[in-house]
């Protein structure tokens, strides 16, 4: 139970100090949520365009078929590379602070 506490208290440090980064989970789950709109606006767009004139109905298929292929696919590509920089960022922020303990050592 002690060494519970001690994580949990290392965690908020972590947290408060900025040593421990929430970009790149909040990332994926805006991901999952923008995934899930651009799906459900794909589908809206099928019952939209089936309910429309005759040439509408087979375009808007279509088109709302690909929206809903390369939409999740853009959005995907997107995602991956806000998570890069947070991940180069992160990369960079623990070289950075490696460099400066090895020079306070010396």
């Amino acid at each position: 139970m002690d060494e519970d506490n001690v994580n949990l208290s290392q965690a908020v440090d972590d947290f408060f100090a900025f040593r421990r980064m929430m970009g790149t989970n909040f990332i994926r789950v805006l991901y999952v949520i923008g995934g899930v709109a651009i799906t459900l606006g794909a589908v809206a767009l099928v019952m939209r365009s089936l309910s429309g004139p005759d040439p509408w109905r087979t375009w808007g298929v279509v088109f709302s078929v690909l929206f809903c292929i390369f939409g999740n696919m853009l959005w995907r590509v997107i995602c991956e590379i806000v998570i890069a920089f947070f991940t180069m960022f992160f990369t960079m922020q623990q070289t950075l602070m490696s460099i400066d303990k090895s020079l306070k050592q010396k």
